[in-house]
């Protein structure tokens, strides 16, 4: 029996070597000392030892890692759209990073026994719908979204044909909740992690993974009416989603990352005490450089 064992690959070269298309913000490459310092980190974590090859050498990594595993799974190759502003235009400068569609179909199609294929497609896209129905004819079966690096509002209007096309192509969404501080270099809106923006998605009747389970941040209550209440935690949020009866079979959460230095403590006590919720938890290979989530 296979099990799936998601592996987001990151577009970690200097400049898409070898043709892949991939990219990393200037920033990344740039003198901040911080960006190149986080740069370093997630390559070197990734068994990159030449940036000129350093999708292949991120490629062959993960298969090594994949091949000396005790229990075999194929690999979800994660495909990460680039940032659309609020008109609909391709916004490069604001996009943190990009690994196409294409390359991820191209890996997929040399390592057919080995992986899945993961897309990404921006619902602000003109033709977001049509670029899903293409993915989904060559057996993509899941979206990744970061909404805020993406530039993503789950409740613009723009997201419902995008949802009505994933829900009737059975294509399942595996979206970022929480702030986000590895994919920062073209800037993060942290309040598009609101967990509870989930629910325009889960009421289209879409599939959804909320990764990490909200485990870092927080954000406005959209449930209340109250606009002066407090912020709640992002986790919290993500929590309440998960005790609704009508989300049950529809809402996962995934905990990868949680035991990172930003998370740990309290997250990874109360997973453990909700054990009403263990069988709707998965787990995944975070980004490099992160500490990895508990099956």
């Amino acid at each position: 029996m296979t099990h799936p064992t998601p592996v987001a690959v990151s577009p970690l070269p200097c400049s898409g070597a070898g043709g892949t298309g991939c990219s990393v913000h200037p920033k990344m490459q740039s003198c901040n000392p911080w960006m190149s310092t986080k740069l370093s980190i997630f390559m070197a974590a990734s068994g990159v030892s030449d940036r000129g090859s350093a999708d292949q050498q991120f490629v062959d990594r993960l298969l090594d890692l994949q091949g000396a595993a005790p229990v075999f799974g194929r690999l979800c190759l994660l495909a990460f759209c680039p940032d659309y502003n609020d008109e609909g235009a391709l916004d490069m400068a604001a996009t943190g990073l990009h690994t196409p569609n294409d390359y991820i179909l191209q890996l997929h199609a040399d390592n057919p026994e080995r992986t899945w294929p993961v897309g990404s497609v921006h619902p602000y896209m003109p033709d977001a719908a049509q670029e899903l129905e293409r993915l989904a004819d060559q057996g993509v079966r899941m979206i990744k979204w970061l909404p805020n690096s993406m530039n993503i509002n789950l409740r613009d209007p723009r997201c419902r044909p995008v949802f009505k096309v994933m829900r009737q192509r059975g294509m399942v969404l595996l979206c970022h909740t929480g702030d986000e501080n590895s994919v920062d270099a073209g800037g993060v809106t942290n309040q598009y992690g609101n967990p509870l923006l989930l629910r325009s998605a889960l009421d289209a009747g879409v599939t959804v993974i909320a990764a990490h389970c909200g485990t870092e941040g927080s954000n406005l209550d959209l449930d209340s009416d109250d606009t002066n209440s407090p912020k709640v935690d992002n986790f919290d949020l993500f929590i309440r989603l998960m005790a609704e009866p009508k989300y049950d079979g529809l809402l996962y959460g995934d905990i990868s990352a949680i035991i990172c230095f930003r998370r740990v403590g309290r997250y990874t006590m109360e997973l453990l005490e909700h054990k009403e919720i263990h069988h709707r938890l998965v787990s995944r290979f975070s980004p490099p450089g992160n500490s990895r989530g508990f099956n």
